[in-house]
């Protein structure tokens, strides 16, 4: 009925393995990506449940003093700490207190 040569059974069979080999390694880079994305999300989603303790921590100390009208200490890294006078603040240190103000409105 059908009559192929050996060529055309080679040539066939060399077709079928590369479609099969890029469609393999395709999905492989795929699954790599994802994989990549999701480990990149895991630690900021930990950053972020990092800084929230932190500030609920810093939260619960504002309102102990509140309570007790003293004034609070809040430790900080040295890179955090920001300089006492307004005029050498840097820009990017507004925006942090502003984004800190509203994170503890928001706890």
């Amino acid at each position: 009925m059908f009559q192929f040569s050996i060529r055309e059974v080679l040539w066939l069979t060399l077709v079928v393995a590369l479609a099969t080999g890029w469609l393999i390694h395709a999905r492989s880079e795929q699954t790599d990506d994802q994989f990549l994305q999701i480990q990149l999300m895991e630690q900021r989603l930990q950053d972020t449940q990092d800084l929230i303790l932190q500030l609920q921590a810093v939260k619960e100390q504002n309102l102990a003093a509140a309570a007790s009208h003293s004034p609070v200490v809040v430790e900080a890294s040295p890179a955090s700490v920001e300089p006492a006078d307004a005029s050498e603040s840097a820009p990017l240190g507004r925006h942090v207190r502003i984004v800190h103000r509203r994170l503890m409105k928001a706890l």
